[in-house]
């Protein structure tokens, strides 16, 4: 029951954020949201910014559960799997439009523990990428596989801008079979010009 009650607080708690930004938002806004007492609230959470990093927590584990999914089904093909990866982020903006609304539009003040947070999912999707773009591409990639990483992670954040701010109706599977083919090409330029590598593994972390 307790759980139950938590989720439906982070659900009101999120429309309201989304719909007010987070410093105009009060406790007592979330309780009205809830129909129930201020003061029964705090029993669940201890402050409006304790809400906040328990929503990015929520998202944080959900996304990961399902990245490990794709990370670990080795009868999808590497490419697949990569593409996989890619549409599972679009999708999980579509069902969670206004937490995504929250992180973008509101410029809220970032505690250490969520900025600590979302450095964290940033490095793991990364990494993620970095492997399995050497996977797909060989040894040759190698090198430039942490600046494909980077520059393939700008394109969907790009993408997202287009979908969540600018409100672009897009096919998402179509979205990220294009992205996949613009790696290919950057993959192959890369490759082609034996460009000088930017960044390491060790820089990535440190973004």
């Amino acid at each position: 029951m307790a759980a139950d009650k938590k989720s439906q607080i982070l659900a009101a708690a999120t429309k309201c954020f989304s719909e007010k930004g987070f410093r105009a938002t009060s406790i007592q806004d979330i309780a009205d949201q809830l129909d129930m007492a201020k003061g029964s609230l705090y029993f669940y959470f201890k402050s409006k910014e304790d809400v906040l990093l328990s929503i990015f927590r929520q998202y944080t584990d959900d996304f990961l559960r399902q990245l490990q999914i794709f990370s670990e089904n080795d009868q999808m093909p590497p490419r697949e799997r990569l593409i996989g990866q890619i549409l599972l982020r679009f999708e999980l903006l579509e069902d969670n439009q206004e937490f995504i609304t929250l992180l973008m539009r509101d410029r809220f003040e970032m505690t250490e523990d969520i900025f600590s947070l979302m450095q964290s999912l940033r490095v793991r999707m990364l990494w993620s990428n970095q492997l399995m773009i050497e996977t797909i591409y060989g040894d040759e990639v190698k090198p430039y596989s942490c600046d494909a990483a980077n520059i393939l992670n700008s394109l969907v954040d790009a993408y997202t801008n287009t979908l969540v701010l600018d409100q672009v109706p897009l096919n998402l599977r179509e979205l990220a079979d294009f992205i996949g083919e613009r790696l290919d090409d950057l993959v192959a330029g890369m490759i082609k010009r034996q460009v000088k590598p930017r960044i390491t593994f060790d820089d990535m972390v440190h973004f």
